[in-house]
């Protein structure tokens, strides 16, 4: 029946050093062991409706860290000139370790500044929608539409220490909750007017947001990103067109 399918298990046995999360030159973290699975599965393309699904679970070796996701792509095939494909992902890292700031020593002010991480939540949203459209096989319409959300939310801080592992961390008080949200949308037309030779027309809207304070009501957040000063209008028009060679030398040569 051509339909794709497949399962993955993962182990990390060791722990990992990781040189770059913490910002700063001869500086690591360490990451715990971890194990986990993938699988997917992808009815086949032929048919009129089709989706694919992808979940996702990796769990380390430390309380309450782990993460979950899944991505799901059902699409329908109206006839063979016009297609839709809509694909939601999520994901969630409970507990996940990451790098918020520097700040000065308090024990001893000669020593390097100390690096704090935080305790949190990454939570992350994705929609996008695809279609085609074929007039003839010279003329297509294409549409992309992408909103995209993520956000983590702190809820302890935790000092690197200087063998790569995270202690707690107390007197830290700024707020360094992030909340990042963008939307792109992508009309284009394209029409091959001779071989090799496009003509390309495209109207696109994007905008993108990062703010410190998280609200989870994800309709005020799409309205927010819809109907700020940062949204942008863009409208491109290119030309290729395609010079043989051969005949254009042909050309000058009989002139």
């Amino acid at each position: 029946k051509n339909n794709s399918y497949g399962l993955g298990i993962v182990f990390n046995p060791f722990e990992n050093y990781d040189y770059y999360e913490p910002r700063q030159s001869g500086r690591y973290v360490i990451t715990p062991t971890s194990y986990g699975f993938w699988a997917y599965y992808s009815r086949n393309y032929n048919y009129k409706f089709a989706f694919d699904i992808n979940p996702e679970y990796f769990r380390s070796d430390e309380p309450g860290r782990d993460f979950i996701g899944v991505t799901v792509s059902p699409r329908y095939r109206f006839n063979d000139k016009m297609a839709v494909v809509y694909d939601f992902g999520f994901s969630r890292r409970n507990n996940n370790k990451g790098y918020i700031d520097k700040v000065e020593n308090t024990i001893d002010a000669s020593l390097d500044k100390m690096i704090l991480f935080a305790n949190r939540n990454v939570v992350t949203y994705s929609h996008n929608i695809s279609g085609k459209y074929s007039i003839n096989s010279q003329v297509n319409f294409n549409l992309l539409v992408r909103q995209y959300w993520s956000y983590a939310e702190n809820k302890n801080i935790l000092q690197l220490a200087p063998n790569g592992r995270l202690v707690e961390f107390m007197g830290y008080n700024l707020n360094k909750n992030s909340s990042f949200y963008s939307w792109n949308m992508d009309l284009s037309c394209s029409w091959w007017f001779a071989p090799g030779s496009q003509v390309s027309f495209l109207y696109r809207n994007s905008s993108a947001n990062f703010e410190d304070l998280i609200n989870k009501n994800y309709r005020d957040n799409l309205n927010t990103i819809l109907t700020n000063e940062k949204l942008q209008h863009t409208l491109s028009i290119s030309v290729r067109y395609f010079i043989d060679y051969n005949e254009a030398k042909n050309l000058f040569i009989k002139s």
